[in-house]
């Protein structure tokens, strides 16, 4: 048996949702079909996040730029309760955190994502995807997909912080609604950190851990 998804034992105060949805719809740029997508904090300058060349090739060959992470938009700021959930993730180092706004369905898919890779003996370490749920937690929108069956997770705001296996497991969202936001998070995990908060949040949340064989 192998997790997919575990909801994570991190304490969350989330902001007003209609302040979220509107910095969304202010910063945000169209990113494929599916989402509005606004970085809010990152080690990579936003002037590389611009022009998309140069950051492909960053993350292509794990280009390590020396930045520490920064907020933009005075993201901290205006939200300090995310950003207070950010700073508890287990990461040695973030690479990004982006803000996603669902505009359309996402079909299932595999992520490709460009992690941040490290030797290490965590069982846990494919649960590599940290995402945060900021809004309309209601929809049930969201879904994995393995053994052959499609199964809607459901993500309340006093669980909104969760990890899932992205590459190995398919996964998407059903279009529920306008204004379904969360926030997307890449980094290098600090293992000794996540992997004893995986088996926290296992113990705790044992009958919202989803299993596959």
């Amino acid at each position: 048996m192998s997790i997919a998804y575990v909801p994570l034992d991190i304490l969350t105060t989330l902001p007003n949702e209609d302040d979220v949805i509107n910095f969304s719809k202010t910063y945000g740029q169209t990113m494929g079909k599916c989402w509005l997508n606004t970085v809010v904090y990152s080690s990579i300058p936003l002037n590389i996040w611009e022009d998309r060349d140069k950051f492909n090739y960053i993350l292509d060959n794990n280009i390590d730029l020396g930045h520490d992470p920064e907020y933009f938009y005075n993201f901290d700021k205006i939200f300090p309760e995310i950003a207070g959930i950010i700073e508890q993730l287990p990461y040695k180092k973030i690479k990004y955190a982006c803000l996603f706004q669902q505009i359309k369905e996402v079909a299932p898919h595999n992520d490709e994502t460009r992690y941040i890779e490290n030797a290490s003996s965590n069982p846990y370490k494919n649960l590599k995807r940290i995402n945060i749920f900021l809004t309309k937690h209601h929809y049930k929108s969201f879904y994995m997909y393995g053994n052959g069956t499609k199964q809607h997770i459901s993500i309340p705001k006093t669980r909104s912080v969760f990890a899932f296996n992205d590459e190995e497991y398919e996964h998407g969202a059903d279009w529920a609604g306008e204004d379904k936001c969360l926030l997307v998070t890449n980094g290098e995990l600090d293992n000794d950190i996540h992997q004893k908060l995986v088996e926290q949040s296992i113990e705790k949340f044992n009958n919202e851990v989803l299993y596959y064989e």
